[in-house]
């Protein structure tokens, strides 16, 4: 601490791993014994440290008060690793890895060192006038070794602006015991980059060459470059606008914040496609632009309180969309001479739709044992998935009729990967000695593959391994394929959307009274479940949340606590 309002901190924060990794596979072991035993040493080690150092500064004046923040921040990260693997030991193996040169074969020499650093410059000063008009604005510079020779640096500044309107004195909303707006606006980067992904990387390989003259066959060692250098890589950078409202009403038994946002994020950082004809197969660069809209409620409540007896809830509700706006910046003309931003079809992202996008083949049920014929001209059978030909092939009179090929003409756009609706419940009843606590959560608005409804589950064309009602003749349903299609190259897409009890606990506090009877001070008894209950209409399924084999995991414990 220091005067006038001052204060200095400063902190070193260190992080040291060494691990060493021995093994060796005796030659006395029947499964080694043919290559003379083997050895292996690995030997890692990481550096990490951090220095920071925050000058603060408090200060009020009459009506103001001010808090400032000045901080500098520089790290750095240092990874090294070694490995050395050997086999057929002369004369013997008794050693082992004690004495790796005794070996003649190598199966593995690697080494790989990294080293990246960083540094960050941060000023950050809030003001607030009569307890109710507050600013807040910052500005950072942050630099990082991994980016471009040409980009290691970015700045990034953030402005928001605060008003408590109950606070006036004409502000007479009986309704509302206090309330609040909110807007902000600023910039954010993110520095996700390998640490030499801006750098070219050089390869070894070998490859037979040919002489023009002696028409001899060498074997030729080779460097060659991997990966294309750029040194314009830099930061991918969000901007964001913010608008909020806090609110309380009910003399504090309701509580509650509103949030909208739009996002805008761009020069993301993405490996891109190059021609073959360049050498190479991607460079790391900044491309594209993604924005982000939504909001998020949240509400606690304070439904009863007396004196054995209170009730607190919490509910919270977001929602959040995200577009591509731009990809690569590649333009062509469309059929009416306009220029239109290209799509990426081999990653499945267009221009408009959200990144996480579910493009595939719409499904039409499952062929049926009269539909035979029509099934054979896509070479599928009676029990497969039906795959929807879209209308793509133009007749003479302009009508389009489906062309009887599946093709990426017939996919469609049919929703998303990740969910737009996120909600969030907690409720917290106290009686007496009694607490009872549920917390819940949903996903919802989201598709998810299943291809457990598409795939052959045939044992050894002898049963079944799976109970679930397969398409039969007996049984001409829509939903599942046979138990002998083997048909592929789409994907089935299920609402994956849920609502899930993550907890219940149940917990006594014993009475004083019985308590000192055996001399202890407090002791709780507590009974957990742990994700009981999932509820998901429409997903086919397990668990909407597991992507493998597997079925929702349901725990019980009791605790005691003294």
């Amino acid at each position: 601490t220091m005067p006038y309002g001052f204060s200095f901190t400063s902190e070193f924060i260190t992080r040291f791993n060494w691990n060493q990794e021995y093994w060796h596979n005796s030659s006395k072991d029947f499964e080694w014994a043919a290559v003379g035993g083997e050895a292996k040493r690995d030997n890692t080690q990481i550096v990490e440290w951090q220095v920071n150092n925050m000058l603060k500064w408090t200060k009020e004046i009459g009506d103001h008060s001010f808090d400032a923040l000045l901080m500098q921040n520089a790290e750095k990260y240092q990874y090294w690793f070694t490995r050395v693997q050997r086999r057929k030991f002369l004369p013997n193996d008794v050693l082992g890895y004690h004495r790796m040169q005794a070996a003649t074969e190598d199966v593995d020499l690697n080494s790989n060192d990294e080293v990246s650093t960083g540094a960050s410059y941060l000023g950050r000063l809030n003001y607030v006038y009569k307890g109710r008009y507050l600013l807040t604005s910052s500005w950072r510079r942050d630099g990082y070794s991994a980016f471009g020779q040409a980009n290691p640096w970015a700045d990034f500044g953030s402005v928001a602006l605060g008003w408590t309107m109950s606070e006036e004195d004409w502000f007479n909303v009986e309704a509302l015991d206090m309330f609040k707006v909110r807007a902000s606006y600023g910039t954010n980067g993110n520095r996700g980059v390998g640490i030499y992904d801006a750098l070219s990387n050089l390869n070894t390989g070998k490859y037979v060459f040919v002489s023009p003259t002696a028409g001899s066959d060498y074997y030729v060692s080779q460097l060659y470059a991997s990966r294309m250098e750029n040194k314009e890589l830099k930061w991918e950078r969000t901007s964001a606008f913010n608008g909020g409202i806090d609110f309380s009403t009910l003399k504090g038994r309701v509580r509650g914040t509103l949030d909208i946002y739009h996002m805008v994020t761009k020069d993301l950082i993405m490996p891109r496609q190059l021609p073959n004809v360049t050498g190479y197969a991607s460079v790391f660069d900044n491309l594209g632009q993604i924005n982000n809209d939504g909001f998020e409620l949240t509400l606690n409540t304070i439904n009863i309180q007396k004196k054995d007896l209170t009730w607190n809830t919490g509910f919270s509700i977001s929602y959040n969309r995200n577009k591509i706006v731009h990809l690569f910046y590649d333009y062509k003309e469309d059929a009416d001479g306009n220029l239109v931003e290209v799509d990426d079809i081999a990653n499945g992202w267009f221009i408009g739709e959200d990144i996480n996008a579910v493009w595939d083949y719409e499904l039409d049920g499952i062929w049926q044992v009269d539909e035979t014929d029509a099934a054979k001209v896509y070479s599928r059978f009676p029990g497969d998935f039906k795959q929807v030909d879209q209308p793509t092939k133009a007749g003479t009179d302009g009508t389009l009729t489906p062309d009887g090929l599946y093709t990426d003409a017939d996919k469609k756009i049919q929703g998303t990967t990740v969910a737009p609706w996120r909600a969030t419940f907690r409720s917290d009843l106290s009686w007496r000695n009694w607490e009872l606590g549920i917390k819940m959560y949903s996903l919802m608005g989201h598709l998810k593959v299943n291809n457990h409804r598409r795939s052959s589950d045939v044992f050894y064309d002898r049963g079944a391994q799976l109970n679930v009602p397969y398409w039969t003749p007996e049984n001409p349903i829509n939903d599942w394929a046979g138990i002998e299609s083997y048909a592929s190259g789409f994907n089935v897409w299920d609402k994956a959307s849920f609502i899930r009890v993550d907890n219940i606990s149940l917990s006594y506090d014993i009475p004083k009274s019985v308590l000192d009877r055996v001399k202890v001070v407090n002791a709780k008894l507590t009974l957990v479940a742990q994700n009981p209950f999932c509820f998901a209409p429409n997903w086919g399924w397990m668990d909407p949340e597991i992507s493998n084999f597997a079925p929702t995991n349901v725990s019980m414990k009791l605790n005691v606590t003294l």
